[in-house]
């Protein structure tokens, strides 16, 4: 049996002592405690053992506090992070309304520089109007066909989405009742993911009027590139690079315009940022809950670049086998040749080859560079070949009959005035 002294030298090693309560039968607590193996029974001393449950408590306490610290700790830098979003969406959403021409030209500027372009006096802006003037002067040739051909793609584009969201309309009025009123009906295609999906599809391409004529940007830059972007919508971007080294004539322009059109047809730029601000939240979120403060940040930073990087690259070339399938039948909707067409991923195979000395194949036994946005020229060029076996013309022949007539008329007519 202990004494009272040394019970409650022992107390104090309670928080470290293996122990458990019991009860006496005169309302007085006993407290055993293990050390070594060897079994301890104290004295009966309710004080004593009220001061030891009373430490009990309070380390109870101090856990559930650090447990909450850590909580607060890991979800502090993404709740600054969200704010610090929020806040610069809303200054954003600010300037824009107060001047909107200010922020298309400062966006212009931005994208101009991603193509290696800083004097505005590199680029040249024409309306989807300018077609006809431009190709009466004998330097606007190859503005009025860029514009024209882009044109067709752009009507092609319109159709292809409006057949798609007539199809999610009748689909979502197959499912209701025959009696339903047209409120209900109108609230079950609001609900709808496909009806949603392609009527987002439609905005982007027609915008909110779709008789604004569509932009075309012809570039004066020494980098090879084609795009559309959803920053600034209702334009071409297209560089004169492209022109010296893949494009030479109107199939090959039909491939590629209609190619960035599907892009902005499948919202790619969206799903990208979307996957891309998901990625780096994450990101986010693991660094704050790092053990070793900050220790380890630097490796786990690099280590999540490299991860994203794959990741993004991963989902970029699916993005661009899409919008090489959807492109490739666009441009036979425009009734070009996409057979002829298809050779402007043989010559830009051609140019990689030329240029590193190894050509980019999944057929070769080298392996697909993880951190590619693109896949090999090779393979795409082969498979939009395929493609053009059953995406051609021929498919869309009635319509590209009365297209041709018109264009034949428009050409007589403005020829006998």
């Amino acid at each position: 049996m202990l004494s009272r002294a040394a019970l409650q030298q022992q107390c104090r090693l309670i928080r470290r002592v293996p122990c458990h309560w019991q009860h006496s039968g005169n309302n007085q607590t006993i407290v055993v405690l293990r050390w070594n193996n060897r079994r301890w029974l104290s004295a009966k001393s309710t004080p004593v053992v009220e001061k030891a449950q009373t430490q009990q408590q309070e380390g109870r306490w101090r856990s559930s506090l650090r447990r909450f610290a850590f909580f607060v700790k890991m979800l502090r830098i993404p709740a600054l992070g969200l704010s610090v979003y929020a806040l610069g969406r809303q200054q954003g959403i600010i300037e824009c309304s107060r001047n909107p021409r200010l922020i298309e030209d400062e966006l212009l500027q931005t994208i101009l520089m991603d193509v290696g372009v800083k004097d505005r006096s590199q680029v040249q802006i024409y309306s989807s109007e300018d077609s006809v003037t431009l190709a009466a002067t004998s330097v606007g040739i190859l503005q009025s066909k860029t514009i024209r051909i882009g044109n067709d793609i752009v009507r092609c584009a319109s159709l292809f989405v409006r057949k798609k969201l007539a199809k999610a309309i009748q689909d979502v009025k197959d499912k209701q009742p025959s009696d339903v009123s047209q409120e209900d009906f109108i609230k079950a295609c609001h609900k709808d993911e496909n009806f949603a999906y392609w009527t987002q599809a439609l905005y982007r391409v027609e915008g909110e009027d779709p008789n604004i004529p569509w932009k075309y940007i012809l570039i004066d830059s020494p980098l090879a590139n084609a795009f559309v972007t959803e920053i600034l919508p209702q334009r071409f971007f297209v560089t004169t690079k492209m022109f010296d080294d893949y494009i030479e004539n109107e199939d090959e322009l039909a491939v590629v315009l209609g190619h960035e059109m599907s892009h902005l047809i499948l919202g790619h730029v969206s799903q990208r940022n979307n996957l891309e601000t998901a990625l780096r939240t994450v990101e986010v979120l693991l660094l704050s809950i790092d053990p070793t403060e900050g220790l380890m940040s630097l490796g786990v930073i690099a280590g999540l670049a490299w991860m994203r990087g794959v990741l993004m690259a991963s989902f970029s070339r699916e993005h661009e086998t899409e919008a090489d399938e959807l492109g490739t039948q666009l441009a036979a909707m425009a009734c070009y040749d996409t057979k002829r067409g298809s050779l402007v991923m043989k010559k830009m195979h051609d140019h990689q080859v030329k240029m590193s000395g190894q050509p980019k194949s999944n057929s070769d036994s080298h392996l697909l560079h993880l951190l590619d946005s693109h896949p090999p020229s090779i393979d795409r060029y082969e498979k939009i070949l395929k493609q053009s076996e059953t995406e051609n013309p021929q498919k869309y022949n009635s319509q590209c009959a009365t297209i041709q007539e018109r264009m034949i008329q428009a050409v007589w007519g403005g020829r006998g005035n």
